[in-house]
């Protein structure tokens, strides 16, 4: 503020000067503004790949899943079919015993499920 100094406390008006500007306007940004849309496709573009990685992951999880599953089915029909394959051994086994076409000692082996009065 500029003004010759008042003796009294009159609140009048003084004549002197006092100008208060704000003005807002970039005509010369020096590259702010390219840099900023710059900035925010690359942010863009990162989120897009973000997105694309994450569907790859889930498709990748849910392949490998699938896949498991299917081996473990396959496993379990392969074990199935060595239960049938050793079952029928024992029967054969078992058959030739009986007609006494092979000793009884190396057939009857202790089987878990396989009563005591069945062992001799």
């Amino acid at each position: 503020m500029s003004g010759p100094v008042i003796g009294s406390n009159n609140f009048g008006t003084v004549w002197g000067s006092a100008l208060g500007v704000l003005v807002s306007w970039e005509p010369f940004d020096f590259g702010l503004r390219r840099a900023s849309v710059e900035a925010a496709e690359a942010i863009r573009a990162q989120s897009e790949a973000a997105r694309k990685r994450t569907r790859f992951e889930i498709a990748s999880v849910t392949a490998d899943a699938f896949l498991t599953l299917a081996a473990a089915e396959q496993t379990v029909k392969a074990a199935e079919a060595g239960v049938v394959r050793a079952e029928a051994l024992r029967k054969v086994t078992g058959s030739l015993v009986s007609a006494e076409l092979r000793p009884a000692r190396t057939y009857r082996a202790p089987r878990p499920s396989m009563p005591p009065h069945e062992l001799n």
